[in-house]
């Protein structure tokens, strides 16, 4: 069985304030680390990923945290609104969010469309 990382989200509608949002309990997933090399979304296998959406016209506001005692980690959220290609993910939302130990910062804000996937990697040994 590989590591996991918690993730907390907190998932509401298009019209959702980030105040509102934040007032609720995220959903919590336990996420595999996945094993890549080059840390891109195309080595990630299907059981190392978790879609929170699968229409590609979902429109929804959305926010992100790793607990402190999860870090260091690095979660990909990527998004697709592709009808001709369900797999052309592209880059992940700010090329990674970093959760570093130490940080204080709230959780990440955003809204996004289209299927949206996430995955988390550990931050390389270099950085």
């Amino acid at each position: 069985m590989s590591e996991t990382v918690t993730v907390h989200v907190w998932q509401g509608g298009r019209l959702d304030s980030y105040d509102e949002l934040l007032e609720r309990d995220p959903d919590v997933y336990e996420v595999p680390i996945a094993e890549t090399e080059f840390g891109k979304v195309w080595e990630v296998g299907d059981d190392e990923r978790v879609m929170l959406a699968e229409s590609i016209d979902h429109h929804g506001t959305y926010a992100f945290d790793v607990p402190t005692d999860e870090r260091p980690a690095t979660l990909n959220v990527h998004t697709n609104d592709s009808y001709h290609d369900r797999e052309d993910w592209g880059d992940p939302v700010e090329r990674g969010l970093e959760y570093r130990e130490g940080d204080d910062y709230e959780p990440y804000q955003c809204e996004m469309w289209g299927r949206i996937m996430m995955w988390v990697d550990r931050p390389g040994e270099s950085e």
